[in-house]
């Protein structure tokens, strides 16, 4: 039995943390999620588009994700994660600095969108969990959490970095730099810390790994159970998030009230990250998810409220931050512990298909019902019912398996645990 305080997982995989964490930071679709909504007041003032037109991108990278998903994880799972990364991170960030060319016109703002969508699937949570469920077996909470914080460091950063970019060279250019990250930092560090050989001489896989097939997973009470959860979560934390802003700009607070206050939604995503990838290596993840949800859910109720304090607003957007920091790392280990890591990359990539209904959909549909009623009391409240009714759902789960059934043609046995791999050549 590992020791609670081994970290030789860490230390072996060093470059590989690095290498992932920075991905994720700006990775799809985390670099135009956190992003936008800091262009969003001026594609407003100079063009005269509405909340829900500006993040509808956000919706049509949702259906990308659900399209083609599964077949991005497959052909990770197949070929591996380092060259598919390092390839969508520079068509992703190429694509994302054509949103510079707007023009007025919605053809050529989602025509950048679209581009974008198309080259970035390979540079989402499907590559980074997959490599880091592969690597790490003892701490994969943690070096979960530590990767996906990058996420949160970006939501942090991004914003008083883009509104500094717009004020200094404009809009224009603040897009291009932001575009810029992944292709000048992020894509040369995965090419260093990835591992470069995926497969052995006869083409079994490196890393030893149990689990179902597609199919026998499409069959499995786990899936459906988690495709439910995560539709209902992926809405109830992400429609509130890139509406943070416009959402307090209703409750009359001060405006530098609001800068401050909503610089906290990526400071509680990185606590979360880091605090919930420890809890999860020592606690049982859907009880620890469902009180993430419920903590969430009370921000919303929070936000909703007629009169809304600069404490009250500080408190909701922690709650909701510290469960948006949690979301892909409790999916990554669910899947990972209810359905194996075999097809990995084909399984996560439906769930993270239908997560993203919920979380590129959520911001258009709280932004339309804004647009509609010029409040958004309902929508708040209808995104804590969603998280409460996800919560409920994941303590359906049950105990964790101890083994899964051996798959038929499988080149492993069914009681080996992934092992490490170094990206040496």
């Amino acid at each position: 039995m590992t020791s609670t305080r081994d970290y030789s997982e860490l230390k072996a995989n060093w470059r590989l943390l690095l290498a992932a964490f920075v991905g994720s930071a700006v990775g799809f679709p985390t670099l135009p999620f956190f992003s936008i909504g800091a262009f969003a007041p001026t594609f407003q003032r100079i063009f005269g588009w509405s909340q829900a037109a500006i993040l509808g991108g956000l919706l049509l990278a949702t259906v990308m994700i659900l399209l083609f998903g599964t077949f991005i994880g497959a052909f990770i799972d197949r070929r591996g994660p380092r060259l598919i990364t390092m390839v969508s991170l520079v068509g992703m960030g190429v694509s994302y600095m054509g949103l510079a060319a707007s023009d007025g016109s919605m053809t050529v703002y989602y025509a950048a969108w679209v581009a974008m969508c198309v080259t970035g699937l390979g540079a989402s949570a499907i590559s980074f969990t997959r490599v880091i469920s592969g690597a790490f077996s003892h701490r994969r909470g943690l070096a979960l959490g530590l990767v996906l914080a990058g996420s949160g460091v970006f939501a942090l950063l991004v914003k008083p970095f883009a509104a500094w970019l717009i004020a200094a060279f404009g809009w224009r250019v603040a897009l291009v730099a932001i575009g810029a990250l992944p292709v000048l930092l992020a894509a040369p560090l995965v090419w260093w810390g990835f591992p470069r050989s995926w497969t052995g001489p006869k083409g079994v896989v490196v890393m030893a790994e149990t689990g179902l097939s597609v199919r026998d997973a499409l069959r499995s009470w786990a899936f459906w159970v988690l495709i439910v959860a995560f539709i209902g979560m992926g809405f109830g934390i992400g429609a509130p998030v890139p509406n943070i802003e416009a959402i307090l700009n209703t409750k009359q607070l001060d405006a530098r009230v609001i800068v401050n206050v909503a610089a906290l939604i990526g400071l509680s995503i990185v606590v979360g990250r880091l605090a919930g990838g420890w809890l999860m290596d020592r606690f049982w993840v859907p009880a620890l998810a469902m009180i993430m949800l419920l903590s969430a859910a009370s921000g919303c109720v929070l936000l909703s409220a007629s009169v809304v304090t600069d404490t009250s607003a500080g408190a909701a957007i922690v709650l909701i931050g510290l469960a948006a920091g949690v979301e892909y790392d409790i999916l990554a280990y669910l899947v990972a512990r209810y359905i194996g890591l075999r097809r990995y990359g084909a399984i996560y990539g439906i769930l993270f298909g239908i997560f993203a209904i919920g979380a590129g959909g959520g911001p258009a549909l709280l932004g339309r019902s804004y647009d509609l009623s010029g409040s958004y009391t309902t929508g708040l409240l209808v995104c804590a019912g969603a998280l409460v009714a996800s919560g409920l759902c994941l303590l359906s789960l049950g105990p964790y398996p101890t083994k899964f059934e051996p798959v038929q043609g499988a080149s492993c046995p069914s009681d080996v645990e992934p092992q490490a791999f170094t990206s040496s050549t």
